[in-house]
């Protein structure tokens, strides 16, 4: 059996690929977690709990478990004001150390989680191909880390995914400051939501989705860097319309700034639609999102 090593899987798309991974029996899956919050795998999957940001816990990890495939998910997102915090920075080296030791140990196929906020919000249309311009931290470090990772991997002889993923939404997402989650609770608790950049233009794929293209993804040969998005764009102003039409609560809603044209930020899924199935319907993903957070908290009236 081949070892696959996925970092982060306690997080948002780590427990859905998790989950996902564990049904191929050609697997061993390792999940990696920080002991933060308590996450149920499947009975086949092993779990380590792990400080990734500690060198001694990561080579340890790197060493005993000698995968012959990394996922690496995990990066520092647990507070709204993480794409600017220092702590990217202590994630880049501990990517690179995790890198170092991988291959060193012998393995084969390193696949990254990298981020649609290494593009520039204002080219629209995002290719893979297209010069990356400096952003936020999070976005620069994330950035500077892909470099390091095709450079490192195409000089050792092993085959690595840039994966870069525009916003996931769906259930289980623990981020309460996003968006999506941000207006669902908030209009379930009936308060106030104003939508302040209503002609932005966003690509949101829906978690079931974004999983199933990262194990197809794993499972071919492909090399190199890739988009994770449904390509297809969204304003604010539809994306918080449909949330509150399916609560009820179009009344609770007011937008801002309607008259300013705002960013732009779309995938470029040529390379994607050679492995993607077709996508949930947007409006579905949000529904199916709305009951999870509905099922979550119990009642439609219950303040969280």
């Amino acid at each position: 059996m081949c070892t696959i090593l996925v970092t982060g899987a306690s997080g948002f798309l780590g427990k859905h690929l998790v989950e996902e991974l564990s049904k191929c029996k050609e697997y061993n899956v390792v999940a990696v977690v920080s002991g933060r919050r308590i996450v149920k795998f499947p009975q086949c999957v092993k779990t380590v709990a792990c400080n990734l940001l500690k060198e001694q816990e990561r080579e340890t990890l790197i060493t005993d478990i000698k995968p012959e495939i990394i996922c690496h998910l995990a990066w520092g997102q647990d507070n709204a004001d993480f794409r600017n915090s220092v702590c990217n920075l202590e994630w880049l080296e501990a990517s690179i150390s995790i890198l170092r030791n991988f291959v060193k140990s012998g393995g084969q196929v390193f696949y990254f989680a990298g981020t649609s906020s290494e593009y520039d919000y204002n080219d629209g249309k995002a290719h893979e191909n297209v010069k990356l311009s400096q952003m936020s931290m999070y976005g620069e470090c994330k950035k500077s880390f892909s470099s390091i990772m095709s450079n490192y991997c195409e000089r050792n002889g092993v085959r690595y995914i840039d994966a870069r993923y525009f916003t996931i939404y769906g259930e289980g997402d623990p981020h309460k400051f996003g968006a999506i989650p941000e207006t669902i609770k908030k209009l379930i608790n009936n308060e106030n939501v104003i939508c302040k950049a209503p002609n932005t233009i966003r690509d949101y794929i829906y978690v079931k989705d974004a999983v199933y293209a990262t194990s197809s993804i794993i499972n071919s040969s492909f090399c190199g860097s890739i988009n994770i998005g449904s390509g297809i764009p969204h304003t604010m102003k539809e994306v918080f319309t449909l949330i509150a039409k399916e609560l009820g609560k179009e009344h609770l809603l007011g937008f801002e700034n309607q008259d300013i044209c705002d960013l732009i930020l779309v995938a470029d899924v040529s390379k994607l639609n050679n492995y993607k199935h077709k996508f949930i319907d947007f409006e579905l993903g949000i529904k199916n999102t709305i009951d999870w957070w509905k099922r979550e908290y119990g009642r439609t009236n219950q303040v969280f």
